[in-house]
């Protein structure tokens, strides 16, 4: 389902001073009419259904982070991201002076982090857009796939990333990155436009029109291990031209991934036949639910949550007050040396009447209040586990006091669209440690 987890960010982030000072919803008996008595009651035995559906889609045309590579994992099956990207001038009119000799090109792209294992190699390929990417500030999903040309202009394969090791190139030191040597003839072409008044280092228009930007695109034949995280807007991710110039001094220019610049990832997933997936996913039992329950990021993987009877509670009181009702949903496996580990933050979000993903009010409470991040414990039974608490308390009391937002919640990975981490969960039908809503509320009773 369409939605923008980096316009939720800032949301979050806008909002959590606004409420600093707000607690769980009590209700204040001094409000109360004349008549009504007060009870605080406990319960944990609300009725979830809860199964696994597949994401449609997530915006990813404004994000901080990247990603980019493709693994095949036993139990979520394959996933794969690629990078879509325009490039921008610096400067226009650029003129590298008669006599200059192109040398070589190279795509420079500034490491942000990892998931999985990156002792596997990988292999990344890069091939033309064909058409373009539109601004930067128009909205692009995650399942958009952008017409390329065929012809493949640059690789690097079989290599292992290097994350922490400075890099000296002409006697420069960078930071740890990733570099893509492009093809010759393809990056000349480019560089032969320099000094021409109507050509296409005249500015970004022409620009534009004379490259629509790169896929950057891992090997899909040879799956590696992991998915690279890359920060594209910062001065050390750019597309480098090394020249001579004609007194054969080395000389380099370079074109940007800056604010003007659109960049979009696509995401790819492929649950089959033999994952742990595939049935849940394929054959969900929507009537009572499941005993294992799966999130995947990358706009792979969500939960859905129904709550059929909660209103039922209106029966037996004429109103009910929500103190806090704390979602509870607990890792089915302890993946703490695991390569593909779980998320360390999920969230809730509301069902729109569509089937989209929507808004919870409970999101604009601040980190403190709301929850989500992954956290151990030790149950009952002295087992340690790892749960995720999240507080709905506001959800929940419009669905008393509105009689509205009946159609359930989705669970999914925080933020989605910038991180590639997958979790197994507890189930509502899990025998140990099933999904449940730790309930306080304060019934109003005549």
């Amino acid at each position: 389902m369409r939605f923008s987890i980096s316009l939720l960010l800032i949301l979050i982030t806008a909002s959590t001073l606004w409420y600093a000072c707000k607690k769980d919803v009590i209700l204040d008996s001094s409000i109360l009419p004349g008549g009504l008595a007060i009870s605080s009651e406990f319960t944990d035995t609300t009725t979830i259904i809860s199964y696994t559906i597949r994401e449609d889609s997530l915006r990813t045309s404004s994000l901080t982070k990247h990603l980019l590579g493709a693994y095949q994992d036993p139990q979520f099956g394959k996933a794969i991201a690629s990078i879509n990207a325009q490039f921008r001038l610096k400067t226009n009119d650029i003129d590298l002076g008669s006599g200059s000799t192109f040398d070589s090109a190279v795509l420079m792209l500034d490491y942000a982090g990892f998931y999985g294992d990156i002792t596997v190699p990988i292999s990344v390929k890069l091939y033309e857009l064909d058409e373009t990417l539109g601004d930067a500030g128009d909205q692009q999903y995650s399942n958009r796939v952008f017409n390329i040309k065929p012809v493949e202009i640059g690789s690097k394969l079989n290599f292992i990333p290097n994350l922490n090791d400075t890099i000296v190139i002409n006697g420069k030191t960078h930071a740890a990155h990733l570099r893509i040597r492009m093809d010759d003839s393809f990056a000349k072409n480019i560089f032969d436009e320099s000094g021409d008044s109507e050509g296409a280092l005249a500015d970004n228009s022409n620009f534009e029109n004379f490259f629509h930007g790169l896929r950057i695109a891992p090997d899909t034949t040879k799956l590696g291990a992991s998915i690279l995280y890359f920060h594209l807007r910062t001065s050390l991710t750019k597309l480098v031209f090394y020249y001579h110039d004609k007194d054969n001094d080395a000389q380099e220019f370079s074109v940007v991934i800056n604010d003007d610049a659109a960049v979009v990832n696509t995401f790819s997933h492929n649950y089959h036949s033999g994952t742990d997936v595939y049935e849940y996913l394929n054959s969900p039992n929507k009537i009572q639910g499941e005993d294992s329950i799966f999130i995947q990021s990358m706009a792979g993987l969500k939960i859905k949550l129904k709550f059929p009877f909660f209103r039922n509670i209106l029966s037996t009181y004429k109103s009910v007050g929500i103190n806090k009702a704390e979602l509870v949903v607990t890792v089915l496996e302890d993946d703490a040396s695991d390569t593909y580990k779980s998320p360390l933050r999920l969230t809730c979000l509301r069902i729109a009447d569509d089937g989209t993903n929507d808004f919870i009010p409970d999101q604009f409470e601040g980190d403190d209040y709301f929850g989500g991040t992954r956290k151990t414990m030790t149950d009952i039974n002295g087992v340690t586990i790892t749960v995720y608490k999240i507080n709905l308390a506001r959800h929940f009391q419009e669905i008393i006091n509105d009689n509205e937002y009946h159609n359930g919640l989705y669970i999914l990975s925080f933020p989605s669209p910038e991180i590639a981490d997958r979790v197994l969960l507890a189930g509502n039908k899990n025998s140990r440690w099933p999904i449940k809503l730790n309930l306080t509320y304060t019934p109003v009773i005549k």
